[in-house]
């Protein structure tokens, strides 16, 4: 699993996981060209094996970039970490929070401070703090949410069951999450991504090898 956030000064930072809990931290910078066209780039990479914290293989990585990158990693046993990194690639991590059992999947808002994920247990949304995250809402169903994405502007989610329906929730005031409606997602198996576009007005439904577009 990767996540890329391109940053200030032209630079671009991943983070990935792979299935033995070993993180990656890269960074690329672009030197020269106008609008990522023409131009040189330095590429640096860093290793970082974090054996006494990470259960087994890092499932969800997603990040954002306010002062410094932080992603959060989600992992087999439940566990919700934090990664911080700074511009010269240095990197703390910390467990924040947990689910009782895998992260499946998920997301956090584009102003940095909403996170929803995914577990058989249940759908979390969380307030991200500098010093970790603090739950806002629970939501339990029988069936368990495979993936989830927010809408690019507005304050809903999308998330993909294994009954295969797409339910969408609204995070309205009081720190209430409403269901405002839910559609049949796949006729031929479970969901394994939701995705919105850009705009935000289509979003995407992916199952084996077919794509349902909304």
């Amino acid at each position: 699993n990767m996540s890329i956030i391109s940053g200030s000064n032209n630079s671009t930072v991943f983070v990935s996981g792979d299935e033995i809990g070993t993180i990656y931290i890269g960074k690329y910078s672009q030197v020269g060209g106008v609008g990522g066209v023409g131009g040189s780039g330095k590429y640096d990479k860093v290793i970082v094996k974090l054996i006494d914290q990470i259960n087994g293989p890092i499932l969800k990585i997603c990040g954002s970039h306010l002062k410094n990158y932080f992603f959060l990693c989600g992992d087999i046993s439940g566990a919700i970490m934090k990664l911080t990194v700074n511009s010269l690639l240095a990197a703390e991590i910390k467990t924040v929070a947990n689910h009782q059992y895998q992260v499946c999947d998920m997301d956090i808002h584009k102003n940095g401070n909403l996170l929803v994920t995914c577990s058989n247990d249940a759908i979390k949304l969380w307030d991200i703090k500098l010093d970790g995250m603090s739950p806002i809402h629970t939501i339990k169903t029988e069936v368990y949410g495979l993936c989830v994405a927010f809408h690019p502007d507005k304050s809903f989610f999308a998330i993909g069951y294994s009954d295969r329906r797409i339910r969408m929730f609204v995070l309205e005031q009081m720190n209430t999450v409403v269901e405002i409606g839910n559609i049949i997602g796949s006729e031929f198996g479970e969901i394994s991504n939701v995705v919105f576009e850009k705009s935000g007005k289509y979003f995407a439904v992916t199952c084996y090898n077919v794509v349902y577009i909304y």
